[in-house]
């Protein structure tokens, strides 16, 4: 049997709160849509670890920068000091050498 077409976020919420509620059980969602129960299972693992998260980060916490953003930090400095450069430069401003631009 081949691959299921892909189910978007909102389409395993529903299927999620579904089975929490009591609505269906993990085997009756997976049968509806020909997937594994094993799938469901993951897909309510992740909702319940995501809701921990959110509760322990508390109401008006700042969402942990993920290890992309994380990565790309020292980069974006980097090319933000050097787009300044670019536009004093391009002003005809002078700027003395080993001055930072800010």
């Amino acid at each position: 049997m081949g691959r299921k077409p892909f189910k978007s976020a909102e389409e395993k919420l529903q299927v999620v709160l579904g089975v929490l509620k009591g609505e269906m059980t993990q085997v009756e969602a997976a049968r509806r849509l020909e997937m594994s129960q094993t799938t469901i299972a993951k897909w309510q693992k992740q909702f319940l670890e995501g809701a921990h998260e959110a509760l322990a980060r508390g109401e008006n916490a700042k969402a942990p920068a993920s290890r992309r953003e994380t990565d790309l930090q020292p980069q974006d400095d980097g090319a933000q000091g050097d787009a300044q450069e670019l536009v004093i430069r391009g002003s005809g401003l002078q700027v003395a050498e080993g001055q930072e631009v800010r």
